[in-house]
């Protein structure tokens, strides 16, 4: 069921790219790069979790399972800005996805600095 957690975040996306809450509400673009590393964190901890019982990994070093589970928000967040630059290149518009540099580079540490948390709220709920 937790697996629905960034499916949502991608709807919110997706209705927001289309009503404009990305061009009017100047801090939104933040909070959903915030808002999808936490959930995918999360997401990513269960399932680890779950490879865990079924004995397909060993118990992880907290600090080693962190790193794992940041490498994979890391890898998620550099996907997604690639899903905006191919969007920005393929559906041209007034608007772009990635206007700068400084943009992109905050949407990837907002995801890790979400991503950090999110595992901290997956290790506390166990």
């Amino acid at each position: 069921m937790i697996i629905l957690l960034p499916l949502l975040i991608v709807l919110i996306d997706f209705i927001a790219a289309r009503v404009g809450w990305y061009f009017t509400i100047e801090i939104f673009d933040d909070v959903m790069h915030f808002g999808g590393g936490l959930a995918i964190a999360i997401v990513y901890v269960l399932l680890l979790k779950i490879l865990q019982e079924e004995k397909v990994t060993g118990v992880m070093n907290p600090l080693i399972s962190f790193i794992f589970i940041i490498s994979l928000v890391a890898l998620t967040a550099v996907g997604w800005e690639f899903y905006e630059y191919l969007l920005d290149v393929l559906l041209p518009s007034e608007f772009l996805r990635q206007p700068s540099i400084k943009d992109t580079m905050g949407d990837l540490f907002l995801g890790l600095v979400g991503g950090s948390l999110g595992f901290l709220i997956a290790k506390i709920k166990k």
